[in-house]
């Protein structure tokens, strides 16, 4: 018998603006074809919220589904709580497979293969606080 469970795939951008997704109509200067078909053929969100600003919650949060003070990433040095589940898990107990490629930016001591994930990992992606390459800073200094 045939598959009929939808196939889910989850796009996340880092720092990128509505206005820079010509989807949206916000902008005569940026093109995004790709994205643009994705949006016509799917599903387009028209409001979005998140729960930080930092990068390495806000993400933990979508796999997870719950605000940094649970799942422990408050920080994009902070690890995920290994007592919360991702998404990737619920979605794999009901024999979906599930991939990840790209920028981790999660958890710098497990990668997507040590949290359900199967496919390519780029984990060698190094951000301060990564655990990717001891001792990395940026090259200009925070502005206070």
């Amino acid at each position: 018998m045939a598959d009929t469970r939808p196939n889910i795939l989850l796009i996340m951008s880092d720092q990128q603006r509505l206005d820079t997704v010509s989807a949206y109509g916000l902008n005569d200067i940026c093109r995004t074809p790709n994205i643009d078909d994705l949006a016509r053929r799917g599903v387009r969100f028209d409001r979005a919220f998140t729960p930080t600003a930092i990068c390495a919650p806000a993400r933990a949060s979508i796999l997870t589904g719950v605000y940094p003070h649970r799942h422990g990433v408050t920080g994009n040095d902070s690890l995920l709580s290994p007592d919360v589940k991702g998404m990737q898990e619920y979605l794999h107990d009901t024999g979906y497979r599930c991939g990840y490629a790209g920028k981790w930016h999660i958890d710098g001591a497990r990668g997507p293969s040590e949290m359900g994930f199967t496919g390519k990992d780029f984990i060698g992606y190094a951000f301060p606080g990564s655990r990717v390459l001891p001792g990395l800073q940026f090259d200009l200094p925070p502005l206070n």
